[in-house]
C-alpha cells in the first residue's frame, strides 16, 4: 500500500537492484534510472495518509512524522487534514536544492509550519507554537 493524496491505483516503479529509488511513476525523481536499471512497473493500491491515521486511531497531536516517499512528498502532505491533526515536528526528505522544496515550504506555511533545521537530506518543520515542547530533550 502506498501513501498518496488520492486513493485508487497508481503505477509504481520497483527497482530490483537498488534500494531507496522506487516510487510512484508520476513523481519519481530520476527517470533516467529507468533506462539504466532493472525495474518493473506495477500497479499498486494507494491510500491517503489521513485515512491511515484515522483507521489507526492516531492521536490528534503527533510528536513526529517523517515523510520520505521518493518524490511524492508534496502529494503525501496534501492528503493530511491539518484541521484534524497537529504535529510537533514534520520531517520531509527534501532540501533547498530540490525542485519541489519551495512548493513544500509554501504548502506547510499555510498551516503555520516553518522550516527550522536541515538534517542530511531532510528538512524539519515545526509550528512556532510547538517549537519549545517539540525540541525539548527529556
Amino acid at each position: 500500500m502506498i501513501k498518496s493524496n488520492r486513493e485508487g491505483n497508481m503505477k509504481f516503479v520497483k527497482y530490483s537492484e537498488i534500494q531507496g529509488h522506487s516510487g510512484i511513476y508520476d513523481t519519481i525523481k530520476n527517470k533516467k534510472l529507468l533506462k539504466m536499471r532493472n525495474h518493473e512497473i506495477i500497479n499498486v493500491k494507494t491510500i491517503k495518509l489521513n485515512e491511515i491515521l484515522k483507521k489507526n486511531n492516531a492521536p490528534k497531536f503527533i510528536n513526529y512524522i517523517d515523510i520520505d516517499v521518493e518524490g511524492h512528498e508534496l502529494e503525501c502532505l496534501e492528503s493530511i487534514d491539518f484541521s484534524s491533526y497537529e504535529f510537533g515536528i514534520i520531517g520531509v526528505e527534501i532540501g533547498p536544492g530540490v525542485q519541489e522544496y519551495h512548493k513544500i515550504v509554501n504548502y506547510l506555511e499555510n498551516f503555520g509550519y516553518q522550516p527550522f533545521f536541515l538534517l542530511g537530506p531532510d528538512t524539519l518543520f515545526c509550528h512556532p507554537d510547538n517549537l519549545e515542547s517539540s525540541t525539548k530533550l527529556y
